[in-house]
C-alpha cells in the first residue's frame, strides 16, 4: 500500500508540476515532494491542491484522484496503528521471554547439558550454549537471519518457532511440563491469547467453562481441530485457507453424527433441526430459531458460496459460481465463526449422548463402556 501511495503522489506532483500554476500550489508541491511532512501536514497539503482543482477548470479528474489518495493515506494510518496495538504485547512478552532465556533459563535445570555453559568466575555463572545459525539450519533448513537479536522486537512466527524448537529439541524431556508452565505464565502476564499445549504454540480458541474430556473420533475430528488451530495463526494465506477447509470437515463430521441419531423426539428431522433439538427441547424458542439459522447459514456458505472444502467451479445445488476465498481477515472470520458452533454443537451432542453421566466423564476423565464413539486412550 504505502509503494502505490508514493506512486500515485508521485503522478499527481508531476502533473501539477507541469501544468499548474507555480504561484498558487508551488510550495505545497515543494512540500510535499520533500517527503518530509506528518501524515497531518500532508493531508493539509493535498486540500490545498484540491482547492485548486475546485477553483480551476479542467482539473476534475485530479480532484477526484487526491481524494482518493487521502483516503488510502488514511486507510494506511489506520492499518499502520491497528498493527503497532497488536504487536505492542508481542514485543513486550519477547523483551520478557529473551531476558529469561538467556538470564534464568540456563540455572533453571530444564535445557539439555550440550546447551549450557557454566563459568567458575564469580561464583559460577550459567550461560546459554546456542549456536543460533547452527539451529536454523538444522531445524528450519535457513541461515540464521539474526531475528533473535533484537531485544525488543521479534515476528511472531519466529517467537512461535523458537519456542517449539525449545520443547521439541532443547528442553530435557522430563522437564517439558515445567517449560510449558513458564512459558504460559509469561504468556498470561502479558495478555497474550495463546497457550503452549504439548509442545505447540496455539491460539486459544473457544471460550468456555465447559470440560472438554471425551474425544469424539480423534482422527476425524480432533486432530483436524488441532492442526487447523496451528495453521489459522500462520502468516501464510494458503495455511489460514487450509485450516477454514480442516475446521469445516470437522463441523461436517460432527453433523453427520448429530445427523444419525435417532429417537422419538429427532425421528424425520432434518439436520438443522436434530442439531437445534439437542441443545433445546423447546422449538418455539429463540435459541432454536438462532441454531437453526445458524447451521443454515453456516451450510450455505460452505457449499454455495466460497471455495471451502469443494472444488468444483459451480455450487452443486445453486449452479452459481463459487467465489476463491482471497481475504485472510475474512477467512479468520469464517474459522471462528465455524469453530464456535462446532464446539457447542460437540458439547451439546455429548450431553445428549451421555445424559447424566456426562458430569462424571467430565470429573473423572473416564469412558462408559457402552459408549464406543468415545475413546479415552487418546490423548485430547
Amino acid at each position: 500500500m504505502k509503494k502505490e501511495i508514493e506512486m500515485q503522489l508521485t503522478t499527481i506532483l508531476n502533473i501539477f508540476n507541469e501544468h499548474a500554476h507555480a504561484e498558487y500550489v508551488g510550495v505545497y508541491i515543494e512540500s510535499l515532494e520533500s517527503g518530509t511532512l506528518s501524515i497531518p501536514e500532508m493531508i493539509f497539503a493535498l486540500k490545498k491542491l484540491i482547492e485548486y482543482c475546485e477553483q480551476n477548470a479542467g482539473w476534475g479528474s485530479e480532484q477526484k484522484e487526491i481524494i482518493e489518495l487521502i483516503e488510502k493515506i488514511r486507510f494506511e494510518v489506520q492499518r499502520e496503528d491497528a498493527k503497532l496495538k497488536e504487536e505492542a504485547p508481542v514485543n513486550r512478552f519477547w523483551t520478557a521471554f529473551r531476558e529469561w532465556m538467556f538470564a534464568e533459563l540456563p540455572s533453571a535445570d530444564l535445557l539439555c547439558t550440550q546447551y549450557i555453559e557454566y563459568d567458575n568466575w564469580n561464583g559460577g555463572t550459567y550461560y546459554l550454549n546456542l549456536d543460533f545459525d547452527s539451529l536454523c539450519r538444522m531445524y528450519f533448513g535457513v541461515p540464521y537471519s539474526n531475528q533473535y537479536e533484537d531485544k525488543d522486537h521479534c515476528a511472531f512466527v519466529d517467537i512461535k518457532s523458537l519456542i517449539e524448537l525449545f520443547y521439541r529439541e532443547l528442553i530435557q524431556a522430563q522437564k517439558r511440563y515445567r517449560f510449558t508452565v513458564e512459558v504460559n505464565r509469561m504468556l498470561s502476564r502479558f495478555s497474550m491469547p495463546y497457550e503452549l499445549k504439548s509442545g505447540k504454540l496455539i491460539k486459544k480458541g473457544y471460550k468456555t467453562s465447559q470440560k472438554n474430556v471425551p474425544i469424539i473420533n480423534f482422527q476425524m475430528l480432533e486432530s483436524k481441530i488441532q492442526w487447523s488451530e496451528e495453521r489459522i495463526l500462520g502468516s501464510n494465506w494458503l495455511d489460514k485457507h487450509t485450516a477454514l477447509n480442516y475446521i469445516t470437515d470437522a463441523l461436517q463430521y460432527l453433523l453427520s453424527l448429530i445427523n444419525g441419531l435417532s429417537n422419538q423426539e429427532l425421528t424425520g428431522k432434518s439436520i438443522k433441526q436434530k442439531s437445534a433439538l439437542i441443545a433445546t427441547d423447546n422449538e418455539n424458542s429463540k435459541m432454536y430459531s438462532v441454531l437453526i439459522r445458524e447451521v443454515n447459514e453456516i451450510q450455505q456458505i460452505v457449499n454455495e458460496f466460497f471455495d471451502i472444502r469443494h472444488n468444483e467451479y459451480l455450487s452443486a445445488s445453486t449452479k452459481k459460481e463459487r467465489e476463491p476465498l482471497k481475504d485472510s481477515m475474512f477467512i479468520e472470520y469464517l474459522y471462528n465463526r465455524i469453530y464456535g458452533l462446532l464446539f457447542f454443537l460437540k458439547g451439546k451432542y455429548l450431553i445428549f449422548k451421555t445424559g447424566n453421566r456426562q458430569q462424571a466423564v467430565a470429573q473423572n476423565g473416564s469412558t462408559p463402556d457402552n459408549e464406543s464413539f468415545l475413546d479415552a486412550n487418546l490423548p485430547f
